[in-house]
């Protein structure tokens, strides 16, 4: 009798060991190293968006339908206010990726998964309450899709479909897999 216990304990944390265990994300944290993205031309502001700090070297990830019209870019700071230059260092449309180089901007980045996100996992990102804090919205993937280049030579599109309740306002924002990592960023 005492084996079979045994047996059925030992197969019950062989079950649970298969997944990983959610990381507690907390928004505040994650907050500073978020930056609105200021686009201007004329010097007026024609679009805004989020973006997040993605190295030490002040690099920061947007959206690149955001930046597409501007003569110059900003970015704004959520955890100083500071306004600073900045410039586009990359730019795939077909992915809606830009690449944005801050000197001195110097926030903490987000730590980078090395492994995408596969359908049914557990994601979470965050999105604005009315009082402009931050907020956690989670889901799960529901979609997981390469999309191949328009060109030859262009690279693939991976792009995932999760049901984490946002709104407009939050393209731009980093998308976590259940252990805290960016798998990837919020796009229209």
């Amino acid at each position: 009798m005492t084996l079979k216990y045994t047996c059925r304990y030992w197969l019950l944390s062989l079950f649970f060991a298969g997944f990983p265990v959610s990381a507690e994300i907390d928004p505040e944290l994650v907050r500073e190293s978020l930056v609105r993205v200021r686009a201007y031309d004329n010097n007026r502001v024609v679009a805004e968006g989020t973006g997040f700090v993605v190295n030490d070297e002040d690099h920061v990830v947007t959206n690149a339908h955001l930046i597409e019209q501007a003569d110059q870019l900003t970015v704004l700071s959520l955890k100083t206010g500071a306004e600073i230059l900045s410039q586009q260092t990359f730019v795939n449309e077909d992915m809606n990726l830009a690449l944005l180089h801050v000197q001195g901007l110097d926030l903490p980045p987000l730590k980078l998964s090395e492994q995408g996100a596969d359908v049914g996992r557990i994601v979470q990102t965050l999105k604005y309450a009315t009082d402009e804090t931050a907020q956690l919205s989670q889901g799960t993937v529901g979609v997981y899709q390469d999309i191949p280049g328009m060109a030859a030579d262009d690279p693939t599109v991976h792009m995932l479909e999760h049901n984490a309740m946002i709104s407009s306002r939050e393209f731009g924002m980093p998308l976590f897999n259940e252990c805290g990592q960016v798998v990837a960023m919020n796009t229209p």
